[in-house]
């Protein structure tokens, strides 16, 4: 806009010199003392330097526009290549897009082969399970009936000829296979109970030594018949807060196996001790066969396939240690196995226990679920 303002006052300037000329020129032919020649001479000379000026203006407004037209192409260029780096953004963008999406996708199928996997476990957890159960049926539950059916069949078709020691005998051997059989129906009544989510955990507080009696008066007469001593060393009073029935079938299930694998003459021990954590230690020791490192590797094991009998031949189906391993695990606790063969078992397994000062605090969260 200045360079055209200069451009236009440089022509006005030419314009006005002209006219001055040919004024001055009229002028001087009609007359030499009307406009003096000196004083033309002036103003043709200011309007030279006037025109100089103008003229040094124009340039500089040309070289202003040179400038500026450099500028503006030094602009134009930055502009270009701000758009390709623009456009180079946006590629990064898209190949960020693209590969933000490609990661959402191998993290989806990721979890997606993670789920499979833990279904797969599930499944064969299921199978397995499935499995035991239909090995109880077809062979340790129908090994006891029939054992049973013969005893019966005994009684009744042969009750004349029999002596009285023979009928005790008899009648000790059906007691003793009614018992184990119905163990075993108790334990899978009680595994398919957990496998179907319909064992909840109900703590209360126990007296430990109340429990264990009642557990020993189960399994008494199993001891009594193969003539093995049963010690106790629970301390007295010993409180835990845990689920009864579970507690019961841990401490049932433990004893049992310990007088199976006994031999005649034998001792079971269960002893009761506090932990650090809180918790109460019962353990249950025996004078029996023990097992191999194998046997406790596979122990706990729902597709272990090693099976042993009893020292007087009973039935033995490893249903009841896994019993005894989940319920223990319900109640936070842990259940361990020191063994050697020929030389006996140590199961242990930890409660949650209650000490003296907290049990009016325990009676009081209980009332409240309770009122709940």
């Amino acid at each position: 806009m200045k360079i055209i303002k200069g451009l236009g006052k440089l022509k006005t300037a030419l314009i006005l010199r002209k006219k001055a000329e040919s004024l001055l020129c009229r002028k001087l032919s009609k007359t030499n003392l009307e406009f003096p020649e000196s004083e033309a001479l002036k103003h043709i000379h200011e309007l030279e330097v006037y025109q100089i000026e103008l003229e040094m203006q124009s340039i500089e407004l040309i070289d202003q526009n040179k400038i500026k037209t450099k500028r503006a192409a030094e602009l134009i260029i930055a502009n270009k290549e701000l758009l390709y780096q623009n456009d180079e953004k946006a590629k990064r963008v898209a190949e960020l897009f693209f590969a933000n999406k490609e990661l959402a996708l191998k993290a989806e199928l990721a979890s997606a082969n993670t789920e499979l996997i833990r279904k797969n476990k599930v499944l064969h957890k299921i199978n397995a399970e499935k499995n035991k159960f239909f090995s109880i049926i077809a062979h340790d539950l129908r090994g006891p009936l029939g054992v049973l059916m013969e005893l019966t069949e005994m009684l009744a078709e042969e009750d004349l000829y029999l002596t009285e020691s023979e009928r005790k005998k008899l009648t000790i051997g059906l007691s003793q296979s009614v018992r184990n059989t119905f163990n075993l129906l108790e334990n899978l009544l009680e595994w398919s109970q957990m496998d179907l989510g319909l064992t909840s955990l109900k703590p209360q507080k126990l007296d430990l030594t109340f429990l264990v009696n009642e557990c020993l008066n189960i399994v008494g007469e199993s001891a009594r018949g193969k003539m093995i001593e049963l010690v106790t060393n629970i301390p007295n009073p010993s409180l835990v807060f845990a689920d009864k029935n579970m507690v019961q079938t841990v401490i049932r299930n433990l004893l049992s196996n310990a007088i199976k694998f006994t031999p005649i003459g034998g001792k079971v021990t269960i002893t009761a001790d506090s932990a650090e954590n809180s918790m109460t230690l019962i353990s249950v020791k025996d004078t029996g066969i023990g097992m191999t490192d194998e046997m406790v590797q596979c122990l706990f094991s729902i597709d272990s396939n090693i099976k042993r009998t009893g020292t007087n031949g009973e039935l033995s189906t490893g249903l009841g240690l896994l019993l005894c391993k989940a319920f223990v695990e319900k109640h936070s606790g842990k259940i361990t196995i020191e063994s050697e063969q020929n030389k006996g078992s140590v199961f242990t397994f930890s409660i949650p226990s209650i000490a003296q000062k907290e049990i009016e605090i325990v009676n009081l969260k209980v009332e409240l679920t309770d009122e709940a």
